[in-house]
C-alpha cells in the first residue's frame, strides 16, 4: 500500500539557485502488516535542499545501495508539477545516473543528509512506468564495518606490530583507489552531459534557422531523429568516453555533423 511520508524541494546549486525543483512527493510502498504498525504515524515531513552532483549508480559501494542497509528505505517519487516531471525525465534518461541532493535540515545522527534520485529498470513491480525512486545514504553500516576492521586489527596486534602498518597501508590504498574511481566517474558523466547539452543546442538552433516552429509535431520528430543520428555517428567516441579514454568531442565536428543531418532530414 502506498502512503505519502514526505515532501521535498531543492534548487540546482549555487550557480542556479533561482531554479527550484518543487513538489517532489515522497511515498513508501508497505505491505498491510507494516502499514498497521504505522497507522498512527500520519506526519508528512518537508525539507528543502540543494543539488550536489550526478553519480554513476554502478560505482556505489554495495552497502550504500537500496535494500542493502537495514535502515535504508527506498521511496517512490511523484509530482503534480510538469516542470519537475520534465526535469527528472531529462536528467534520468541514462538508467545508470543518479541525482545527489543534500537536505542539511534533517536531524539524524546516522544519516548523511544526502539523497539519491534514480530510475530502477530492474524493478519488476513498477518497471512498466519506470518510476523515479530515491533513498537516503545511510552511513551506519559503514560505521559498523569500520568498527569490525578496528577490532580485527586490535586482535592481530599481539606480537605482530609490523602487520598494523601493512593493514593501514592497504586500507589507505583502497581509499585512494576508490577516490580516483569516483573522480573518474564524475569526469566521465560531465563529458557525456556536456556532449548532450551541446548537441541539443546545435539541433535546436539549426531547426530555428530553418524556420521550423517548436509548436509543430515535426519539430520534435526532427529533433529526436537528429539527436539519435548524431549519437550513432559518434558511438565510438561516446563508448571511449564511458571508458575514460576520450576527451571532449570537438565542437566544430559536432556542428558540421548536425548541419549535414538537418540538411538531409529537411532538404534545406
Amino acid at each position: 500500500m502506498l502512503r505519502q511520508v514526505g515532501l521535498l524541494k531543492f534548487d540546482l546549486g549555487e550557480r542556479h539557485a533561482d531554479i527550484v525543483v518543487r513538489d517532489v512527493q515522497i511515498w513508501i510502498d508497505r505491505d498491510m502488516a507494516q502499514e498497521e504498525e504505522h497507522d498512527n504515524d500520519t506526519t508528512i515531513w518537508s525539507y528543502s535542499g540543494r543539488f550536489i552532483q550526478y553519480v554513476d549508480l554502478n560505482m556505489l559501494p554495495l552497502w550504500l545501495r537500496p535494500n542493502i542497509s537495514t535502515n535504508n528505505d527506498t521511496y517512490l517519487c511523484f509530482t503534480t508539477s510538469k516542470a519537475t516531471n520534465a526535469y527528472f525525465n531529462s536528467k534520468l534518461r541514462d538508467g545508470r545516473r543518479g541525482i545527489v541532493v543534500s537536505f542539511p535540515t534533517q536531524e539524524s545522527d546516522d544519516k548523511s543528509g544526502l539523497w539519491i534520485f534514480y530510475r530502477d529498470d530492474a524493478d519488476d513491480k513498477f518497471n512498466e512506468d519506470r518510476y523515479v525512486k530515491c533513498f537516503m545514504l545511510d552511513l551506519t553500516r559503514k560505521t559498523l564495518i569500520d568498527t569490525q576492521i578496528q577490532n580485527s586489527t586490535k586482535d592481530s596486534t599481539m606480537g605482530r606490530e609490523s602487520s598494523i602498518d601493512d593493514i593501514l597501508k592497504k586500507s589507505q590504498n583502497r581509499i585512494n583507489s576508490a577516490n580516483n574511481e569516483v573522480a573518474k566517474s564524475v569526469r566521465i558523466n560531465d563529458r557525456r552531459l556536456q556532449f548532450n547539452e551541446t548537441l541539443s543546442r546545435l539541433i535546436l538552433g539549426g531547426l530555428r534557422l530553418r524556420g521550423i516552429p517548436n509548436t509543430q509535431s515535426s519539430f520534435q520528430r526532427l529533433y529526436k531523429m537528429a539527436f539519435d543520428a548524431s549519437e550513432f555517428t559518434y558511438r565510438r567516441e561516446l563508448k571511449e568516453i564511458s571508458r575514460g579514454q576520450q576527451q571532449e568531442i570537438p565542437f566544430e565536428g559536432l556542428q558540421e555533423t548536425v548541419e549535414i543531418l538537418l540538411k538531409l532530414f529537411t532538404k534545406s
